[in-house]
Formats: structure tokens, sequence, C-alpha cells
């Protein structure tokens, strides 16, 4: 599941900012070498940062996750934003820590405040399922919002779903138009929703047919949900 933050470590190791991390760049990242550890040791915030991705993520020279977490633990205590993303893989995938997803949390949550929509929106999920804090309906709402703000497609699906599993009926045109900016860009999930909307006439005219078209588009592009909703409908 964490595989694509795994490589964003790359990412990040040659200075972009996470928000640019999804982006192509011709750069490569570096590999460890003695000019990097002598500008860690000099107390380049940077630099202890990439040190300890470079550790994190085996470039150059083979994986030591606790080299890895001094390093990122001195970045991180001064607030880089990149470091704290990698203490959250670390406690996440419990590369040489007992994986925790209470400390994860505490770094995820230190990430997103940066300003990221994508982590924003991955503290909004933490806390609407209590996964390393406890379940916060408020909260959840809060930074999922801010991620949805953002138009970043994952929190706006999130936030649309929280409001229809809430049966919060005077947000469901809000849920109407996050989930067509979310499937717009492309995300499956989006589609499944707005295909119960349709089909449960939630705010919108029951339309049974553009629920269908909704639910094979989804299928389609590889929901779970959708695929097993149509082999039931299928088996009826």
């Amino acid at each position: 599941m964490y595989h694509h933050f795994l490589k964003l470590l790359l990412a990040v190791a040659i200075g972009l900012p996470i928000s640019m991390a999804h982006a192509e760049d011709a750069k490569s990242p570096p590999s460890y070498s003695e000019a990097l550890v002598k500008q860690a040791e000099s107390g380049d915030v940077q630099a202890q940062a990439n040190l300890g991705l470079v550790y994190q993520a085996g470039i150059g020279i083979t994986p030591d996750y606790q080299q890895a977490k001094t390093w990122l633990l001195k970045a991180a205590a001064k607030n880089n934003e990149n470091a704290q993303m990698g203490l959250w893989i670390l406690y996440k995938e419990g590369q040489g820590v007992a994986a925790s997803d209470t400390e994860a949390f505490k770094w995820l949550l230190a990430t997103a405040q940066h300003g990221n929509p994508t982590f924003q929106g991955m503290v909004g999920i933490s806390y609407a399922n209590g996964q390393g804090v406890m379940q916060n309906d408020r909260e959840a709402e809060k930074w999922l919002s801010l991620a949805a703000t953002q138009k970043d497609p994952v929190a706006q699906y999130y936030l649309a779903d929280f409001y229809l599993k809430n049966k919060r009926s005077s947000k469901y045109g809000d849920s109407l138009q996050l989930l067509t900016e979310a499937s717009d860009k492309g995300y499956p999930p989006a589609f499944t929703d707005l295909a119960i909307m349709y089909a449960q006439g939630m705010g919108v005219s029951r339309d049974n047919a553009k629920a269908m078209q909704l639910m094979q588009k989804a299928a389609a592009l590889g929901d779970e949900e959708a695929q097993a909703m149509l082999s039931r409908l299928r088996r009826q």
C-alpha cells in the first residue's frame, strides 16, 4: 500500500518539496557519499534529511534503518517536512522499529501541517477510521475539507463518502460536486459513490440508467466495490 510513498523518498532525497514529488524530474537522486555525510554533520538540515532518506531507501548504500532514524529525527526536530514524511513511513512499515500506527500518525500529522493535500487527506482518513488516533468525526471533516479545498481527488472522494455514510443530507449537494470533480480526475471510487447517489436518489433525481453507467465505469477502472456490486446484480 505504501510502495508509492517509498518511491517518493527518491524524489525528496534530491531536495524536491513534497508538493512536487509526483512530477517527473530529470535529476537522479544522490547516492550515499562522504560529502553528504559531512554536510549533514555540519548541521545542514536538508542534508540531514537527505542522508536519512538515502539510508532509508538504500540509495548507493545498503539500507540502514537505525542510521536513517537518527538523521531523520535530527532534521524532523527542525521541522523538515521530508524528514517527517520519512519517519511516518519508517513507523508505518516497521523499518528497523516496531511498527506503530500511533507513532506513524504523529509524523503523518507533522507532515500534513506543512499544507500538502495528500497528507492532509490521509490525516482526515486516519481520524475517520480511528487509525493511530482516537476516532474523531470533527477532525476527520476538518482535515478532509482542507485537502478537498485544494482539489485533491482522494480527499474529495473521502469527504463526500464521509457525508454519505453519516447521512448528512444537508451535504448531499456538496457530495455530488465533490464526487463529480473527483471522477473527472479519473478516481475510480468516486464513480461508485456517484452511482449509489443516483440509484438511491440522494440529493438527485433517481436515475437507475445513469447509476448503472457510472457503476460500469468504476468497475472498468478497477474499483473492487463496483465490481462486486455488478457481480451481485448479474446473479439476481
